[in-house]
């Protein structure tokens, strides 16, 4: 890993922004390079004066490349206006913003990250924007995943029981205040024993599949199940 000591730039910076000389800045330094979050210290015109071996490692940016810009460079894009607008004035009223947000990588990739911004003051003025965020892919992967156990069957992927039973009580109350009809179709496929005692529960459980798949992707049915047989008691 590159060392604090191999970036006078940084160190300099860094230095400058503390106050600090000799050991005391030399240690600020080494906190700030080792830490395992990005980290980015931006000047009062929001041009980059320091970022850490954890930013180069998760943006592909080093420090030369970064030095002097705008953070707008790690932008993806896909975030409104009125999202950054929010995030100034967060800046201005209390000094400090934290979220979410989507930008870019040097290679073009995109990743979800959650940044924290605190403003340093000197004096009545912004000195110093310090910001440290986090890849935060793995836990959206994990939220995603757990989403998918709490409402969905893990054999087709359909809702399970407990979400079409919401859904069908929701469209049963739309329908009455509507004083509309609904349908609701229940389906027996049988015939599963055999297939399960010949070629074992791992074909019998794919066998409807496609089945329920084309139920799901149906303009008639606006929602649908594959219910379970209850277990013995």
């Amino acid at each position: 890993m590159t060392s604090p000591y191999d970036s006078p730039a940084n160190l300099a910076n860094i230095q400058s922004l503390q106050g600090y000389e000799g050991a005391q800045a030399n240690l600020f330094a080494v906190a700030f390079e080792c830490s395992c979050e990005a980290k980015m210290i931006c000047d009062s015109t929001n041009k980059i004066i320091a970022v850490n071996q954890a930013f180069t490692e998760m943006t592909g940016y080093s420090s030369a490349e970064v030095m002097g810009k705008n953070p707008g460079i790690l932008s993806s894009g896909r975030m409104s206006k009125d999202f950054y607008r929010e995030m100034w004035a967060s800046l201005e009223d209390k000094g400090t913003w934290s979220g979410e947000l989507i930008e870019r990588r040097k290679d073009g990739s995109t990743y979800p990250k959650y940044l924290t911004i605190s403003a340093v003051w000197d004096d009545e003025h912004v000195a110093y924007y310090l910001a440290s965020f986090i890849d935060i892919t793995a836990m959206k992967e994990v939220h995603s995943r757990l989403e998918q156990l709490a409402h969905r069957d893990t054999l087709t992927g359909l809702l399970n029981r407990h979400s079409f039973d919401s859904i069908l009580t929701q469209n049963i109350a739309l329908a009455r205040r509507k004083r509309e009809r609904m349908g609701l179709l229940y389906l027996d496929l049988d015939g599963f024993k055999k297939v399960n005692d010949s070629l074992g529960h791992a074909v019998g459980d794919r066998v409807p599949v496609p089945f329920v798949l084309n139920l799901a992707v149906s303009p008639i049915f606006r929602s649908a199940t594959r219910l379970s047989p209850p277990p013995a008691c």
